[in-house]
C-alpha cells in the first residue's frame, strides 16, 4: 500500500526512529569508554622508577626496588662490606656492598649507588652474616631497610 503524497507518516515512526538513533548511539558512547561505576583497570602492572633519592630509601613500600643514587655521602664505614650513608639533614641509610663487587670507600667521599632495597634482617642474623656488633644489629634492624649495592662508584 502505497502512501499519498503529502500524507503524514505515522506518529510512531516519527518518534521511534530518531530515539532508536540516540539510543544506539548511547549504547556505543558507554560501551567505547566505560559503563557508569565501573573502574579503569591497568592493562599492565604499573612500571616503578628506579629510586633516585637516599632519603626515598627510607620511605614505605621500597623493599624490593632497585635505585640508582648519585653523589651520596659516606658518613661511616663500620666493615668493609657496610657503611652508612646520607646527608646529615636526613636519616641516614646503612648500604651493605654485594659481594661480588670489590669495592672500597671512605668516610666522606662522595659514591654512585645501584642496587636494591632489601629488609632489614633480624639482629642475630646481621651480627652473623656482617659481621658487626649488637648494638650496630639493632640500628639496621631498627631501620626497616637497607640497600644492597651492586655497584658503587666514587664520585666527585
Amino acid at each position: 500500500m502505497a502512501r499519498e503524497p503529502g500524507a503524514r507518516r505515522p506518529r510512531a515512526v516519527r518518534l521511534g526512529v530518531p530515539a532508536a538513533i540516540v539510543l544506539i548511539l548511547a549504547v556505543v558512547a558507554l560501551w567505547r569508554v566505560q559503563t557508569p561505576g565501573e573502574e579503569a583497570r591497568p592493562t599492565s602492572p604499573a612500571i616503578l622508577k628506579p629510586i633516585a633519592t637516599l632519603v626515598d630509601v627510607l620511605a614505605d613500600n621500597t623493599v624490593g626496588r632497585e635505585a640508582s643514587i648519585e653523589r651520596v655521602p659516606v658518613l661511616s664505614v663500620v666493615n668493609e662490606r657496610l657503611f652508612l650513608a646520607g646527608d646529615f639533614d636526613h636519616t641516614p641509610v646503612y648500604v651493605t656492598i654485594d659481594p661480588s663487587v670489590t669495592a672500597a670507600v671512605k668516610p666522606g667521599e662522595r659514591v654512585t649507588l645501584i642496587g636494591r632495597v632489601e629488609a632489614a634482617p633480624d639482629a642475630a642474623v646481621a651480627e652473623h652474616d656482617w659481621g658487626v656488633d649488637e648494638g650496630v644489629a639493632r640500628a639496621i634492624r631498627g631501620a626497616g631497610v637497607y640497600l644492597n649495592a651492586r655497584e658503587v662508584r666514587p664520585t666527585q
